[in-house]
Order: structure tokens, then sequence, then C-alpha cells
């Protein structure tokens, strides 16, 4: 694959991100004969991504205004002369290829740009955009201040003073997430476009919605409210304990179910043209659900639509949320007046409430009702599933207690829902499909991944076995194993940087292999154990190092591309786009010799202060775990479904939703809203994409650590999700080097723990036994990616 060819897939996926959120007047998207004047440093300089692990240095950025130029369109003179000369003037403060974490910035410095300037800009000028630029990253989470997620005040006085002079007047938000918009909810303003983070393609993206070559398709992922207190995770995200009190109620399943007003609901976006979405021939196969829509261009413009499903369920021993998203799909392109027909599918198992007192995933009694709509504030009620008494579908084991802190759970119990007119009625006349409940045969998943006893023992005989007489079906990964010294054990069990670099080396290039990489595996001649790197992730293969000049990198970093953000990827709610963004990453491990990719992130949206969200995907488990099974499919399979040798560490493994001393946080949850929000999407991710590598978080979970919780990872994700790849540690863990083995993680990165696991086999604390299946697991990882590259 080109690089072109996967940087002009970077612009489309980039623009089909981007989120509409207003658009009176039809201002856009504007003709070429219109005059355009540019304000906002963040129209000549963008946040393509944010800082850290999700970074992607060294690339060539396309900005607005230069899009803008080469799509056609004339940039009013004087104000652009400016911002050129601000820019040119600060030019190492603003050149976004910025190596240092400790250097970036949440925001750039707007230019006190004076207002007999924008007045004479408003008589050159037919329309006026104004670029708001937010950045965040790994290591340091927004605060409810301005310049963070309030609008500062200098963005306030650009805005009002913009809005005062211009007829019309365009908003693009360069962030990182949702923004506090109040200071400018009485200006002027036309049009909005939420334009996420789109990589280094971002003006071209731009660029390409403002002129009508791409209609908006995008749709939010996340609520956005009007301020930040009516998130009912504002209190507690700056404290070591995290207490979750919000439970189930996460995102819009709060807004809708508590009848909080946001200010753009989850699912919400506009396009340059209206759809009608009419579901019919509903068919119930068992708990299969399977209906169509025909989805009708009502308006003058070609362009796609998502058509969204939520899943109202009764109040019955548990509180339900007022609806949960249960299905979507995107259209293809619809020109005015055609249709298409859309066929929306989701197993009615997949929705079970989790009842904590039974262990298990439970459809209660009662009417479950299907809605239908274009986000979760506009769909209409399509048919109704009657289940007649309550079912079990999964039997579990409770395996998070909450031993420390006791939860105060919000409760609906006396508060009216939202609503509609005529809702009533359409649940009355709504077509009725009965459960056969007979069809449902429960699930027992009450059980642990196997923990050893018992040692791997050597052969008797002579013969070295190697991974090579492993691949060729000579010898299992337990004969070679099981002659590794308590050394050898140790290795493999740590990445190489105990002995090889410097232990206090750049945290995010700890590999030799190939220069940038984040980490590499244990490599033996001996045992024929090729090299095995990995390299960060999500925005793309980074491979340049933090604190080094540009200078230093080399060609094949340069060959890299710089992709858009994990919620710009999951707002384009097309998992082809997913699939697509895997192959490209495919593609560029194969350039650049790497196996591994330390992506996606797929947490969930918690909080909009969490520093990491740009990362991560949705609120909604649905839309996380989806994305990120697609791209992990695009970057493991061929279009053959084929193994590509290449692999990805699905992260953080859970409860990493805010970076406030992540490496000792304690997310103090139910089990009920783990099971439901926090760890569905990872099970979804994991079970529907054959992933090979999942990455534990920093932070506890009710007092445990996750990279060495036995109930989480021997537990949920061996245990019951059947997962059989590798368990790798995120980078330097605070959590005991001693545990990992036993509790299921394999790996402990970047590799510097070598001597205490080495301490525990020779005194006896650490179990030889867990570790050999450690070892095991690892050897099967790198037959799985460095031989079957050699093979291909």
């Amino acid at each position: 694959m080109l690089r072109q060819e996967k940087v002009d897939f970077a612009r489309r996926a980039a623009a089909d991100g981007m989120v509409l959120l207003k658009n009176e007047n039809a201002t856009l998207p504007i003709s070429k004969d219109k005059k355009i004047a540019l304000f906002g440093v963040a129209s000549y300089q963008c946040f393509k991504l944010g800082w850290g692990s999700g970074d992607m240095l060294a690339q060539r950025i396309i900005q607005t205004n230069e899009a803008l130029v080469d799509a056609g369109y004339t940039i009013e003179e004087q104000s652009d002369a400016i911002n050129k000369a601000w820019i040119e003037e600060h030019a190492t403060e603003y050149q976004r290829v910025n190596r240092n974490w400790a250097e970036w910035t949440f925001r750039f410095n707007e230019i006190e740009m004076p207002t007999n300037i924008i007045e004479s800009s408003a008589k050159e000028a037919d329309v006026a955009i104004v670029s708001v630029g937010r950045c965040s990253g790994e290591a340091d989470d927004l605060k409810n201040e301005e310049g963070f997620y309030k609008l500062h005040a200098d963005e306030t006085s650009l805005i009002k003073r913009v809005s005062a002079c211009f007829e019309h007047v365009v908003l693009v938000l360069n962030t990182c997430g949702p923004l506090d918009l109040r200071s400018v909810e009485n200006c002027k303003i036309d049009s909005i476009l939420y334009a996420s983070m789109g990589g280094e393609q971002f003006g071209n993206a731009v660029a390409d919605i403002v002129s009508g070559k791409v209609s908006p398709s995008g749709k939010l992922t996340t609520t956005w409210a009007k301020k930040y207190e009516d998130y009912p995770t504002c209190e507690g995200i700056d404290t070591i304990v995290v207490p979750y009190n919000e439970g189930i109620y996460v995102g819009y399943r709060y807004f809708d179910t508590f009848n909080v007003e946001p200010m753009y609901p989850f699912g919400y976006g506009l396009s340059y043209t209206t759809f009608e979405i009419e579901p019919y021939d509903f068919i119930l196969d068992g708990p299969l659900v399977n209906f169509v829509t025909k989805v009708t261009n009502t308006g003058k413009m070609p362009g796609k639509e998502v058509v969204e499903c939520y899943l109202s369920s009764p109040d019955g021993k548990m509180e339900k949320a007022y609806q949960d998203l249960c299905a979507y799909s995107k259209t293809d392109i619809i020109n005015p007046g055609e249709s298409e027909e859309v066929v929306i599918s989701f197993d009615l198992t997949d929705m079970a409430s989790y009842d904590e007192e039974a262990a298990a995933y439970v459809l209660e009694k009662g009417d479950y009702i299907v809605r239908c709509g274009n986000s979760s504030r506009n769909t209409k009620v399509a048919f109704v599933i009657r289940v007649s008494k309550d079912v079990l579908c999964t039997q579990v084991s409770n395996r998070f207690k909450q031993d420390d802190v006791e939860l105060k759970l919000i409760s609906k119990k006396g508060i009216a829902s939202i609503s509609y007119p005529n809702e009533k009625a359409e649940i009355e006349n709504a077509k009725i499909l009965d459960l056969d409940i007979t069809s449902i045969e429960p699930t027992v998943c009450d059980k642990y991944e196997d923990t050893p006893d018992e040692l791997i023992e050597a052969t008797s005989n002579d013969k070295l076995y190697t991974l090579e007489d492993v691949w060729n079906g000579k010898a299992s990964v337990e004969d070679v194993v099981a002659q590794f010294s308590n050394e050898e054990l140790a290795m493999i069990l740590n990445g190489v940087i105990y002995d090889s670099a410097d232990a206090n080396a750049n945290v995010g290039s700890m590999a030799i292999k190939v220069r940038g990489a984040a980490g590499e595996l244990w490599t033996s001649d001996k045992y024929k154990i090729p090299t095995n790197a990995c390299a960060d992730g999500p925005g793309g293969i980074r491979l340049s190092i933090f604190g080094t000049p540009e200078e230093s990198d080399t060609d094949v970093c340069h060959e890299m591309v710089a992709y858009p953000s994990g919620t710009c990827f999951a707002n384009t709610w097309d998992c082809s786009i997913a699939y697509k963004f895997g192959a490209c990453i495919c593609d560029d491990l194969e350039v650049s010799n790497i196996e591994g990719w330390l992506a996606p992130g797929i947490n969930i949206h918690r909080n909009p202060l969490n520093g990491r969200n740009f990362e991560y995907m949705s609120e909604d488990p649905l839309i996380a775990g989806n994305t990120g099974a697609y791209i992990t499919f695009g970057v493991q399979y061929d279009e053959d479904t084929r193994p590509t040798g290449r692999y990805v560490a699905i992260k953080h493994f859970a409860c990493n939703n805010i970076e406030y001393e992540r490496g000792i946080t304690n997310s103090v949850v139910s089990e009920r809203a783990l099971r439901e929000i926090y760890l569905k999407a990872f099970k979804i991710a994991v079970t529907t994409s054959g992933a090979l590598t999942v990455m534990t978080a920093y932070n506890k979970i009710n007092g445990q650590f996750a990279s060495t919780s036995f109930d989480l990872l021997n537990g949920v994700l061996r245990g019951e999700w059947g997962f059989d790849g590798v368990v790798m540690t995120d980078w330097n863990p605070c959590s005991n080097s001693k545990e990992h083995s036993y509790a299921g993680n394999d790996l402990i990165m970047p590799g510097c723990h070598k001597k205490d696991i080495l301490e525990g086999l020779e005194d006896g604390s650490v179990s030889k036994a867990s570790v050999q299946k450690c070892a095991a697991r690892i050897l099967t990882l790198i037959l799985r990616s460095n031989y079957v590259i050699n093979d291909r």
C-alpha cells in the first residue's frame, strides 16, 4: 500500500468523523465565490492529536488556511497576514511537532486581533471562520476552568467581536472533546463544526466539509452537557479513590433517564441534507432481532445517514436506564429522493442486565421497547418485544467486591425520564413480538482460567527444542519452556530493557530492533526466538522519540501516517472505516518491520476532563467495542481472513477513565456497572476480533491493581471470555511484580522487573508453574506473529 493511499484514507476518515452541530441559514457549505476571513490560531496551527503515546511526531500537517486556498477559496488578506505573522513570530511555540511532553499546552494563545481589523475584514469577506483549539494528553487531565474545558476569555472575546461584525460566522472546534460554550451561546454563530482531532490531514478534511465536497455524516459518541456540573461523574475525579456513584447511568443513560437536557445529545449530528427513517419487517428468531429500515434522502444534496437503535428495558428488580444503544448501521451515500434499505440486527441477550444477587445476566419480565432514529433524543418506537417471565441468560460469579469504600449509587426513583409527544401512543400502537423464552438456554461461565500447580517438566532426552521445532511440528511450546532456567523465565516475562538499555531511558522508546519503538520482547539465539517489537498508538505507528530533535528521526519514521484520533474514528459510526484503518496500520507495521501495536484504546468516556479521551472512542460500550473490534480485525487479518502476523494490544483493561495519579488511583465501581459498561466494550472487542494481546491499566479496581487482579484476568478475561492471548502491563506499573504471573498477566513491560521475578522464583514466592504458563503464551504470540510473517 502506497503512503499516499493511506494519506487519502486518513483524509476521508477525518472528514467522516467531523460532526456538524449547528448550521443555520445554510451557511455551510460555502460556495467558492465567497471570500473567507480566518480567525483563531488553530486555523493556522491545528492540534492534529493529543500528546503522549497516542501522538504522532514529525508529520507534514495540513493546516486549515492552506487547505482552503488549495480548495479554491480566497482568504481575506489583512487578517490572514496578521495571523501568518503571529505564527512566524512564535514559530518555536506553535509548530506542533513538539517533541517534549513537558512543553505541550492545552490551548494556543490567541492573537490580540484589534477590533478595527475585524471590522475591516468584515467589509471584505463574506464569511468568518473562527477556530478554537484544545489539547490534552497522557498523564494529565483537563480542568473545569477557562482555557481548558471552558473557553478562555481571549477565545470568548474573539468570538463575540467576530460575530458582532460578520453576517455569517462558522465556529470550528479542533478539540479533544466537549467544551463548555455557554460564554458564547448568545453570539450570532450560524454554524458549529466539531472537527475533533483529524491527524495530519486535518486541514484538508475541514476544507472538504466547508466546500461541500463531503456532506457531514459524523455523529457524537459522547454527550455534550450544557455545563460540567450536569455530568454525574464530576465529583471525585481528582482524588486517589474515585467512587463511580453514577453506576450504570453513564453519559446519555444519565441525561435521558434523569431528564437533564444536554447541549448536544449522544448520537447527534447534522448533514447538508435531510433523511427519513422508516423501520419495518420485524422478525424475532429466538433472541435474535432482525428488522429493516428504509432510509430516504428527503433533501437536496447527497449524503450518508446513521440508523441508531435503542432499547428501553422494563424496570423490575433492577433499575434500568431509559434506553441503551443496541444496534446501529451507516448507509452509503444516498442521492436526493432515493432510498436505501438498512438491515438492523442484535441479540436480545446481549442487552440483559446484570443481577448482582444472582451473579447472572438476566432479561427481566416485561416489554422491551425498540426505538429507531438518528440520535438518542430523536427516535420513534419501532416495535415491542414482550418477555413473559424472567430469563437467566448467563451465569457467572461476582468477582469484584467493594471492601473499603461504600458507593452511594444514584437512583431514578421518583424522577420522570425524558418523554416526547405521542410517545405513549407509539408504544400502545406498536407491533408486539413475543420472545420464545425456551429458545434461550442459560450459559454457565462460572469458572476461572485453570491455574497451574504442576511444573512443566523437561523430557529426558538430550535434544534442545527450539521455537523453530515448534513451528515445524516437532515440539510444543511447553517442550521449549520446560528447558528454561529460572533466569530465562524471568527474562521472557520482561521486555528487553533490563539488560540492553538504560532503565531510565525515554519511557516511550524502549526497543532495540526499531529505533523509537515502545518496547520489545525477549529474544534468544539458543532457542531461535526472534525479535518482536511493538510501537505506540493509537494515532499511528509512533517511531519518533520525545525530547530529541526532528533531524534524528529515521526515514521510516517519516513514512508513518498520523491518522485521526480514536474519537474521530468512532464519530464516523462506520465499522468499514474502522477496518480500513486497521488495514492501514497493518501496512505501516510491515513498512516499519514491527509486529505489535499498542492500541486501540477503548476505555469509556466517563468524564469529559479525562486527558486521554481523544484516544478513546465513546461513552457507550457498543460503539467503543465495535470500533475497537474492527480496527483489531483489520490489523490482524487480511481480506481473506488470513492472519497477517501483526497484533494489537487492546487497552487499557480496565477503568482507566482519568489520568490523575493514574498509577495508584482506585476506581471503586459496582459489579453491575463494571459488567454492563466498563468491561462490555472489552468483551465485544476481544471476543469478536480474535485479539492476540490485551494491555492492563495502571489503576486499581476496587482496591486491586488491574494488572494483578486474578478475578479480572483469569476470571473474566480468560475464564468467562475464553481469551487465549497474551496480557501485558502498561509501561512501568506500580503493581507488585511477583503477583503478575499468578493473576494471569504474562508480560511486564518494558522490562525492569527481572530481578523481582528471579528472586521470587528462587525463594518460592513466585509460582514457577504459573510463570511457565505465561512463558508459553508469550512464545505462542511470537509464533503467531514472527513465524507467520516469515511463512507468508
